[in-house]
């Protein structure tokens, strides 16, 4: 868990430690935030070669540099150390993997008991009792980047509702709900509104001469007139 003073480190040295998957003296750079978390390196994975790989394989997983002991490990403890090392949770954990590579660490890590998929809420020890067949072995679910697999919501169209749109009457016409007439039509004795208000609240009798009515046709531009003769009464 310290730093390593550079006092007669030298190219063979650092090709003698491969513990966190260096296999030359060429190790993993981190900048000057360390290139992650010091908290979040404290759980790894690695290959058969000791290589430092993806939480989605399936590795031996190394807690400070050191295998962990499977004692007490269930899917709880393997979920809140996939999502401390900023998984969603595990995939698998097993201890039946034979790496050859095991024996060239120590065990670091025993008894790993949780109550959450939190580290926070595990117990555990960094002495052990344990074998290094009983390493644990750990692949994790892939980083979760905002669950974008929400459900998008349908858009409905509303059904377009055909509109009959009727002009602007003029001074001496009378508004129909369909269409403009002339005001001499009004209580005249016949229907020329659809729906005969032109009929509506009249107060005299409607005569009984014949009188010639022009014929109107709605247009977008206003009222064109034909002719026809009714008989009123």
């Amino acid at each position: 868990g310290g730093t390593v003073c550079d006092d007669y480190f030298d190219t063979t040295a650092a090709n003698a430690i491969n513990a966190y998957g260096w296999d030359t003296a060429e190790r993993e750079c981190f900048d000057s935030d360390f290139g992650r978390d010091a908290e979040q390196s404290l759980f790894t994975l690695v290959d058969s070669e000791g290589r430092a790989i993806e939480g989605e394989q399936l590795g031996l997983l190394l807690y400070r540099g050191g295998t962990v002991c499977d004692d007490y490990f269930d899917t709880t403890a393997a979920n809140a150390i996939c999502r401390y090392m900023g998984y969603t949770d595990s995939t698998t954990w097993t201890s039946d993997e034979s790496f050859s590579i095991r024996s060239d660490y120590e065990i670091n890590l025993d008894d790993v008991d949780c109550s959450s998929a939190e580290w926070e809420s595990c117990s555990f020890s960094e002495y052990h009792n344990c074998a290094h067949k009983e390493d644990v072995f750990l692949s994790c679910n892939s980083v979760d980047e905002g669950e974008t697999s929400k459900e998008t919501p349908t858009a409905t169209t509303k059904p377009s509702v055909a509109s009959t749109a009727v002009p602007a009457c003029m001074e001496d016409e009378f508004r129909c709900p369909d269409r403009c007439i002339y005001r001499s039509w009004v209580c005249d004795g016949t229907n020329d509104c659809s729906d005969g208000s032109d009929e509506v609240d009249c107060s005299e009798e409607p005569t009984t001469e014949q009188t010639s009515k022009p014929t109107v046709e709605t247009t977008s531009t206003g009222t064109t007139a034909g002719t026809q003769n009714t008989t009123s009464g």
